[in-house]
């Protein structure tokens, strides 16, 4: 009969027993029947461990060069945030930049007192051009006094004139003796006469100036009202403009403190993304070790069942104490997470060797 073994559920990688141990003739003593069966399934199954170990390393492959590409685009988006917040941004720390952020600031300030300035020299002007239709009213007022005083030296050069034809009448009885009141009769009826005509032209005058006086009393008059109100329009009209002015500037200065912000998120969440990426490291490192011991399972098995280990393999050593696979891949893992796993799997085997419910009894 074939020597009785057992074999663990969960551990497929345990030692296998020398088949040669109990009968030296024949690969597996007298059962040759079921140990060629044997021989069959574990020929077959190990037909598939170059398989498995070649679309590991294919998909070890596959996965760095994808999270390659991926780390690269992330890297490239990161280094195009950084640059935009750098190049947009990057005079925060500069009196330049702090200049500039005040200086629409201060533009608006300076904008909205020249223009008060000059809104206030419009409205001065239009004072003095109301204080000076006063002085022109006044002045047409005392043009027309003077007109009342040329109507007092009318009157005055008419009494004159009439003196005058009364003094040659006088002077005309008085005969020779009356020759000097006709001569004073005379020239005070030439003057009388002047007088008027002087009056006359100064009436004239008066009344040209008085016409356009007054005509240019409307128009200023006209003008400095226009131009109050012109100028108190345009002082709502500017200092609506500057608030919204500055309340766009303002809107402005907190957007781009929120795309600074954003950029800077972005950078930062893109360097975490890229950081995590780099786990592929540790699945590569880990599958490489899964590949290594899949490999070196297939060499053992293959030289136990007599084909001889794979080209490159180290010659089996028949006599040599079964390989302690646990201390193996121990050895060779480099990570915490697969050393836990390790010993995870271990216990488990542990207790599972302990239970023989676990256990599957092979003839």
């Amino acid at each position: 009969m074939l020597e009785k073994f057992r074999l663990t559920v969960d551990s497929p990688l345990g030692p296998l027993p020398n088949p040669h141990g109990a009968n030296p003739s024949g690969p597996w003593g007298e059962d040759a029947a079921s140990g060629a069966a044997v021989l069959s399934g574990l020929t077959s199954c190990l037909a598939v461990v170059p398989v498995l170990a070649t679309q590991l390393q294919e998909v070890m492959g596959e996965i760095e060069t994808g999270i390659l590409g991926i780390s690269g685009s992330f890297e490239d988006m990161a280094r195009r945030a950084r640059e935009a917040v750098s190049g947009v941004f990057q005079d925060d720390s500069t009196t330049a930049a702090k200049d500039s952020r005040t200086g629409i600031t201060h533009l608006v300030r300076e904008t909205r007192e020249t223009l008060g300035r000059l809104l206030q020299r419009v409205e001065q002007t239009s004072r003095i051009s109301a204080a000076t239709v006063r002085r022109m009213k006044e002045i047409e007022r005392r043009m027309n006094s003077l007109n009342r005083t040329l109507c007092d030296i009318d009157e005055i050069a008419k009494n004159a004139r009439l003196l005058a034809i009364n003094g040659q009448i006088e002077a005309a009885r008085a005969g020779a003796h009356g020759a000097a009141f006709s001569v004073v009769a005379t020239e005070t009826a030439n003057m009388a006469k002047h007088a008027m005509a002087a009056s006359q032209n100064m009436r004239e005058i008066i009344g040209t100036l008085s016409a356009e006086i007054a005509a240019g009393s409307v128009e200023l008059r006209d003008r400095a009202a226009a131009d109050t109100e012109d100028a108190a329009r345009s002082r709502a009209e500017v200092n609506g403009t500057l608030d919204t002015m500055a309340l766009i500037h303002d809107e402005m200065q907190t957007a781009m403190e929120q795309a600074r912000e954003n950029s800077r998120s972005l950078a930062r969440d893109i360097g975490q993304a890229v950081v995590a990426l780099q786990f592929q490291d540790a699945v590569s490192q880990r599958i490489g070790h899964v590949v290594q011991t899949l490999q070196d399972v297939h060499g053992a098995v293959q030289s136990i069942l007599g084909g001889g280990p794979p080209a490159g393999s180290p010659p089996a050593d028949n006599g040599a104490p079964a390989r302690d696979w646990t201390v193996q891949m121990a050895d060779r893992y480099t990570m915490a997470s697969e050393r836990q796993t390790l010993a995870a799997s271990t216990s488990r085997q542990a207790r599972n060797a302990r239970d023989p419910r676990d256990n599957v009894e092979l003839f």
